[in-house]
């Protein structure tokens, strides 16, 4: 600056308002005349500091301090030294800086302020715009252009912390009120997130980028209505725990983007994998890592055992509690069964047919349910399962566990003297012969049936037991003494032994030896099926409940104990079973084939049951009412009958019924007197059963011991008797005419060998004797192709009398091939098997003759 515009008169002397020609810095204030006087004209313009005032604008800062760099430039970090209020926010600039308050303005500063923002300390001042939309917070209803108004944030209840300051609400209580606070609760997520704004660039302002504004400063999307989780005070950006879980929500969103991502809970969501156990429950310090211990609340079934966390934790409580399993463990037990395996149905409660996934050893039968199940040895036990066990039943494998009470009675086997509550003491069972008579692994003291005869101990030892259901007295729990022994068997029975031998009832297959097992004269239906072997034991001894019955009797298969006992028969009706007195009934097992049933049939050596499938086999003994000589009952044979049922029991199968066959017992001194008859039914095999079942062999009450000719007949077939007399008993006397030589076949002089015809592998009774005179005869007087042609012509169907009449249904004796059709002409007709038998298969018509008359019946 010259000196003469410095010196404006001249005079030598430093006036006010002039600078000091011979001072750089006249006014002391470290910034030189000639960069405060910019144009170095000597005049204070504006924008210019005034070089003779070390504070131009006064407002208590040095123009030096405000030009830091002295350079008469205000750079962006200073303020201006010719403005008192540089951001215009009404405080000046040495009052912001030095927080001195201003008696002429409202506005004192809380602490020192930034006099180059507009916006503090004041926020609302005139020139204050926040968000820089170019709105200035007095009219922007979005001063941090988050989307939320500010009228909304400035109202917001804080969840967690009281709000700061008048209206202004301050959750976080950082200073900075909500409406101009990015994250008002300073959880470490955006409101704009918190409030389901979008925010792509995660900037904290709505969009992307600077906004697009509206005339009231909402940025175009605004004016979002901010969720409130959990309901409580403080919707979700104004409350650092949304759902209320007690875990952060920027500890629940680690990344804080909104996002459930994986690892991560839902701060919105009290229950993020729903399985009904908070998150904060889960994570016991709220730190967001699943700690051991922890279960996962991100994970409804943290330990992958498919059952849900909040089923296995079932009071939600985050601790694992007596009876529970452990959500964050998949083999709670330690057993080597996880515990999905163990709680089938993964309900959390362990139902009958389940282990305990919380016990290793459900039953306490001192091995873990794992070790029961796949017969794993267990070195610390002398317990070894034989094969697999149940781990429900504390006496599999060891009857004699401590916890084992095998009958249920409250007494358990170590101390009970009567261990399956059949009434016999223990000590007696285990004293038999064998200690297990069936040899089904169950002793006899735990086994209600020891003999597997069908009928149970109880009953064969006399003891009370009025619902049938194997044990003594009623009931599965019926009232026993201080030593376990049902009360109703007076301290234990004694078993008795009908026949005197070496075995008491219950361990005897023969009670009263009479020959006839118990099993067979039980009264069981198809108790001859049952036992094919025929030694007086259930054949099939499967016991899935483990009493001892077998299953295929067992009234109450699944549980303890049975459910009906069969009524045991008594013939005499003198009140003593049949099983217990000797029985003096013969039984005939007999077997039989006819030619006629055989013709055509599609499995060799069985009998086709054309008649019973047709439903033409009458209820009623047939020869009855035939009027027939041939067919006359004697002694105490009398007609019988049957039912449906027993007709079509076995259909399908070998034993299906094919007809009715009539047997004779004959003299042993004189084969041609008649002493005794029934009638039977014929099975496809061969079998003649009793009309009564359909599958039980003849019975002859009081014939055993007795010897006889037996004969068995057919309504058009010829029949055919032993050579020699067989004696009868009660077991069963085995007559087979379909393998019995010719030589044990009766016979006239002549005929040796022409009694039966064979079949394929079998012998069979001639077909053909249609007109039932012990004769086969194609031609002539009384043959029985007249019969059949009789049949036809006679046929209610017949009105027209046509011999080829195809449609004779019904149950004729001229049917000789037992199709259930009686036809005279064509394809099949009966007369053709008469004519194959008279000319061609009859080796004793060495003539072939038409009229042969001698095709006769080998029965005197």
């Amino acid at each position: 600056i010259p000196d003469g515009v410095e010196d404006t008169d001249h005079d030598g002397v430093v006036d006010p308002g002039e600078t000091d020609p011979t001072d750089p810095d006249t006014d002391n204030d470290n910034i030189p005349d000639g960069v405060e006087d910019t144009d170095q004209d000597g005049v204070v313009d504006p924008g210019e500091s005034d070089p003779s005032d070390m504070d131009t604008d006064d407002d208590g800062l040095k123009d030096g301090v405000e030009d830091a760099d002295q350079d008469g430039i205000v750079d962006p970090t200073e303020t201006d030294p010719a403005d008192a209020d540089t951001d215009n926010d009404g405080l000046t600039d040495g009052e912001e800086q030095n927080n001195v308050n201003d008696p002429s303005t409202v506005l004192t500063p809380v602490g020192t302020s930034n006099p180059l923002n507009a916006c503090d300390p004041n926020a609302s001042s005139a020139a204050c715009d926040s968000d820089g939309d170019g709105q200035s917070n007095a009219t922007d209803q979005d001063d941090d252009n988050d989307g939320i108004v500010d009228a909304v944030e400035d109202a917001s209840s804080c969840g967690t912390t009281v709000a700061v300051g008048g209206t202004d609400a301050d959750c976080d209580g950082d200073g900075i009120p909500n409406r101009l606070d990015l994250d008002s609760d300073g959880d470490g997520i955006k409101d704009v997130i918190e409030a389901n704004g979008s925010d792509p660039d995660n900037d904290g302002i709505l969009g992307t980028g600077t906004p697009t504004v509206d005339g009231n400063g909402i940025p175009t999307g605004g004016g979002l209505t901010p969720p409130n989780s959990d309901s409580a005070a403080g919707s979700d950006p104004y409350d650092t725990d949304a759902d209320n879980d007690n875990i952060p929500d920027g500890v629940e969103d680690t990344d804080h983007d909104g996002v459930v991502d994986l690892g991560e809970t839902d701060p919105t969501d009290p229950d993020t994998d729903n399985d009904n156990i908070a998150d904060g429950i889960e994570d016991t310090d709220k730190d967001g890592v699943v700690d051991p211990g922890e279960t996962d609340p991100g994970d409804a079934d943290t330990d992958n055992d498919n059952i849900p966390d909040g089923i296995e934790d079932t009071n939600k409580n985050g601790v694992v509690d007596v009876d529970e399993t452990d959500p964050a463990d998949p083999d709670t037990d330690d057993d080597g069964l996880n515990d999905g395996a163990e709680d089938a149905d993964q309900d959390g409660i362990v139902d009958p047919t389940e282990t305990d996934p919380a016990d290793a050893d459900t039953a306490d039968a001192g091995l873990t349910d794992n070790e029961e199940k796949t017969n794993v040895t267990d070195p610390s036990t002398v317990l070894t399962p034989v094969g697999t066990s149940d781990p429900l039943n504390a006496c599999d494998p060891n009857a004699s566990s401590v916890a084992c009470d095998n009958d249920g009675d409250g007494q358990p086997n170590v101390t009970d003297q009567d261990d399956d509550n059949d009434g016999i003491l223990d000590t007696v069972e285990d004293a038999q012969a064998s200690t297990d008579t069936d040899n089904d692994g169950l002793p006899n003291r735990l086994d209600l049936d020891s003999d597997n005869d069908g009928i149970n101990d109880v009953v064969e030892a006399g003891v009370s037991d009025p619902d049938n259901n194997g044990i003594a007295g009623t009931g599965a729990n019926p009232g026993v003494d201080a030593n376990g022994v049902p009360s109703v068997a007076a301290g234990g029975a004694t078993p008795p032994n009908s026949d005197n031998d070496t075995k008491p009832n219950p361990y005897d297959l023969d009670s009263d030896g009479d020959g006839l097992t118990d099993l067979a004269e039980s009264g069981i239906p198809n108790s001859n099926t049952l036992d094919t072997n025929q030694d007086g034991q259930i054949d099939n001894s499967s016991d899935t409940d483990d009493d001892g019955i077998a299953q295929v009797v067992d009234g109450a298969p699944a549980s303890y104990g049975d459910a009906s006992s069969p009524t045991l028969p008594d013939g005499n009706t003198n009140n003593v079973p049949d099983y217990i007195e000797p029985n003096t009934d013969a039984h005939l097992r007999l077997k039989v084939m006819l030619q006629g049933a055989l013709f055509n049939t599609p499995t060799p050596g069985i009998m086709r049951d054309d008649l019973r499938t047709g439903n033409h086999i009458p209820l009623n003994d047939p020869y009855t009412t035939t009027g027939n000589v041939r067919f006359a009952h004697y002694g105490s044979g009398v007609g019988a009958s049957t039912i449906p049922a027993v007709l079509s029991a076995n259909a399908g199968s070998n034993d299906a019924i094919v007809d009715w066959v009539f047997v004779e017992l004959r003299s042993s001194s004189n084969a041609s007197l008649i002493l005794e008859t029934k009638v039977g039914l014929l099975q496809r095999d061969g079998d003649v059963v009793s009309p009564t079942d359909g599958t039980s062999p003849l019975a002859f009450a009081g014939l055993a011991g007795n010897n006889y000719y037996i004969a068995v007949k057919h309504r058009n077939h010829l029949g055919a008797m032993t050579a020699a007399a067989h004696q009868l008993t009660t077991q069963g006397t085995i007559i087979d005419f379909t393998t019995m030589s010719s030589a044990d076949v009766y016979n006239q002089a002549g005929y040796e060998g022409a009694e039966m015809v064979t079949v394929g592998s079998v012998k069979a009774l001639w077909a053909g004797n249609a007109n039932g005179n012990n004769k086969v005869k194609y031609q002539g007087t009384l043959s029985d192709n007249a019969t059949i042609l009789f049949q036809v012509l006679n046929h209610p169907d017949n009105s027209n009398l046509f011999y080829n009449f195809d449609f004779g249904i019904g149950y004729f004796s001229g049917d000789i091939n037992m199709d259930g059709k009686v036809k005279y002409q064509g394809s099949a007709s009966d007369p053709s098997f008469i004519f194959f038998n008279v000319i061609t298969a009859y080796t004793l018509n060495g003539l072939d003759l038409y009229n042969y008359d001698l095709f006769a019946e080998q029965i005197p």
